[in-house]
């Protein structure tokens, strides 16, 4: 439980610095290992309605396809074998 605790503030410093240097108003955060460990969410989802996000809270992927691809590939490679 420690682990995750400093995790959570750790992510909470991290995405607080890269939202104020990107300017982005919101983000959610969900850190998965064999099941959902952690969920944070940061800012507003609409800056003009100053809605929070939160866990439901749905956005545009934008252009990462290739990016999740690959990692999702090179996470197979590693993987041991069964």
């Amino acid at each position: 439980m420690r682990d995750l605790e400093a995790l959570a503030a750790t992510l909470e410093r991290t995405v607080a610095d890269a939202m104020r240097g990107s300017g982005v108003p919101g983000v959610a955060v969900a850190v998965v290992d064999s099941e959902l460990d952690l969920v944070q969410c940061f800012g507003v989802a609409d800056v003009e309605r100053r809605d929070a996000v939160d866990a439901d809270t749905l956005f545009q992927c934008g252009s990462v396809t290739k990016t999740l691809t690959a990692t999702l590939l090179q996470q197979l490679v590693e993987a041991p074998r069964r």
